[in-house]
């Protein structure tokens, strides 16, 4: 039925395949099905030999893999090299994606233009503080102008005193009591910390002028 039917399965392409290869050489085959094996000297002699196999301590027969299989050992093989290359990166955005096959969902921000580019600005270490224009030759110093620590995102979300009141405002929208954890929920698909960060981001005013 499957055959006839056409059914998307790598093992009924392969079936049809050959049988197209056997047609070309004019050889025909007939599928016919059977409902039992009970009185069929073919079928008595496939299930005796069946069941006689599964005695057996060692592979007779080595099947090749189909495509199926092949691609599925590729994209694993691939998926982990990819994976060592990213462990040993520098990448900012390394800090809050340490598995590569976790997809970040952007659900709230996506509405909105702004506060989208924002988000993964923020995620991608190029938010526009002293640290990244440091590096980009637009600033002299990485540092921030009010503490003199290098103003990465992490010391300006977490560390930095001038944001005392907004950072506090912001451990109450989440619900939250260390200032660390605040860090963590970048690797998190949460719309409501989506919305407490850009919050937090607009209190400070850091970014107006």
């Amino acid at each position: 039925m499957a055959i006839r039917n056409w059914k998307e399965d790598v093992c009924v392409s392969e079936i049809l395949m050959k049988l197209t290869i056997l047609k070309h050489q004019r050889i025909h085959v007939f599928l016919e099905w059977i409902p039992g094996h009970c009185g069929v000297v073919g079928n008595e002699i496939v299930d005796f030999s069946a069941k006689q196999a599964l005695g057996h301590t060692f592979i007779e027969i080595e099947n090749k893999l189909n495509e199926l299989e092949v691609n599925s050992i590729l994209l694993l093989y691939v998926v982990n090299m990819w994976q060592e290359r990213w462990n040993a990166s520098s990448s900012a955005l390394k800090k809050v994606k340490r598995n590569i096959n976790i997809k970040y969902i952007d659900t709230w921000c996506s509405k909105n233009r702004k506060n989208e580019v924002l988000l993964h600005q923020i995620r991608m270490g190029c938010l526009g503080l002293n640290a990244h224009l440091y590096k980009i030759g637009l600033k002299l110093s990485g540092d921030c102008q009010f503490c003199n620590e290098t103003e990465t995102f992490e010391h300006f979300l977490v560390d930095c005193t001038k944001y005392i009141i907004e950072r506090t405002m912001l451990l109450v929208e989440l619900g939250i009591d260390e200032t660390q954890d605040i860090y963590k929920m970048l690797e998190i698909f949460d719309t409501r910390f989506q919305v407490a960060l850009i919050n937090f981001i607009y209190r400070t005013r850091r970014f107006d002028d």
